[in-house]
């Protein structure tokens, strides 16, 4: 006896759309890249109550509790910072440069970083936690 095979249907898969998700994708990873870049640091603001709350400057160098040093959240060292900061101060109006220092870290040791951003024609603004009474 001879067995008689099913008709496979034919599926088909639009692919019109296949372009628009990648894209969408692509774009979701960029942004969620950028978003945690400086989750990640280990800082502990310093805190007075002389600080008003700021909103953050789109530049932003921060330094955690080893003593490293983050632009916009990607590693760096003394020597290669201030070029770094020129150049992307060049392009903006506002030379605004928002440091957030780790609070146990001596001045001796964050000085190079704000005379960095000097040298840079930046202006430090240097961030904390406001202690309420």
């Amino acid at each position: 006896m001879r067995l008689q095979r099913r008709k496979r249907l034919d599926v088909l898969v639009p692919i019109a759309t296949m372009g628009d998700i990648a894209f969408l994708l692509i774009i979701f990873f960029i942004l969620a890249t950028t978003m945690i870049r400086e989750a990640n640091l280990d800082v502990t603001p310093a805190a007075s109550r002389d600080i008003d709350k700021q909103q953050l400057k789109p530049i932003s160098i921060t330094m955690d509790t080893e003593g490293l040093i983050y632009l916009q959240g990607d590693e760096k060292d003394v020597g290669t910072l201030e070029s770094d900061l020129t150049r992307m101060l060049d392009s903006r109006p506002e030379k605004i440069v928002t440091v957030r220092i780790d609070k146990d870290i001596e001045f001796e040791q964050f000085k190079p970083v704000l005379m960095a951003v000097s040298k840079a024609g930046g202006t430090p603004n240097l961030t904390g936690t406001k202690i309420e009474e």
